[in-house]
């Protein structure tokens, strides 16, 4: 009804509701929205009911640091990590009809690996970092096959018993992740007469635990810090956000 009031308003001129067959709101949701009736696969983002003030007050905030740290946008960096498959499969696959067992080549395969990914406001990509299960090099890729990434300035820890990301494999890579701030860095990022910068990061418990910021304080003091309301880092709300923030700005 919703969907009728706001796109056919016409169709409820003489009356405050219509009958809606069952088959036209599924013809709406199929050729219109391209849905289909799916299986959950995860339990809904619980989204904070004040997120827009919360979006627009960090909009604000990093807008502030900007101003009165004289950071230009090539100095604005955001960062987060993803998990990877090894060789990631569907699930589903052509067989015979009515077969009752569908074997689908690598179902079983669960090994994964985080990638750290960092960008510039300017749209540059800062090398990754790649986090794989293992206390010692020997976890990770052989040292030919990696060779040509860590030249491109790419780095590869061992995340220990897992490959989550943790406040160790943050400090692993502070270098590269951080380091472009600094005056005598070679990357292209940053040509600045001063160490200044800013990072948005989500707020993972690492990101927001104390021995993470005291080490951004003590190695980092120069960088600022912002982060992303719990519940808030999906693109889709941001795009709504963003207006109401410019328009503040």
């Amino acid at each position: 009804m919703g969907y009728v009031q706001t796109m056919a308003p016409e169709l409820l001129a003489e009356k405050q509701f219509i009958g809606l067959l069952s088959t036209f709101i599924r013809n709406l949701l199929e050729q219109e929205f391209g849905w289909s009736w799916r299986s959950g696969t995860r339990a809904a983002h619980k989204v904070p009911l004040n997120w827009e003030d919360k979006c627009e007050d960090m909009f604000l905030r990093m807008v502030y640091y900007m101003r009165t740290g004289g950071i230009p946008p090539e100095a604005v960096v955001n960062a987060d990590q993803m998990g990877l498959c090894l060789m990631p499969v569907g699930n589903q696959t052509w067989a015979p009809r009515g077969a009752r067992q569908v074997d689908v080549v690598g179902k079983e395969e669960k090994r994964q690996l985080t990638v750290m990914v960092a960008t510039s406001c300017t749209g540059e990509i800062l090398p990754m970092q790649c986090i794989w299960t293992g206390k010692t090099p020997a976890a990770l890729p052989s040292a030919n096959s990696r060779a040509p990434a860590e030249q491109e300035g790419f780095l590869f820890t061992p995340g220990g018993k897992n490959h989550w990301s943790s406040v160790a494999s943050m400090k692993a890579v502070s270098p590269i992740t951080l380091g472009p701030f600094e005056p005598s860095s070679d990357s292209s990022i940053l040509r600045l007469p001063k160490p200044v910068g800013l990072l948005s990061i989500d707020c993972w418990k690492v990101h927001r635990s104390v021995e993470f910021r005291e080490m951004m304080k003590r190695d980092y003091k120069w960088i600022k810090l912002a982060f992303i309301p719990g519940g808030c880092s999906a693109q889709r709300r941001w795009d709504t956000a963003y207006p109401k923030a410019r328009h503040s700005h």
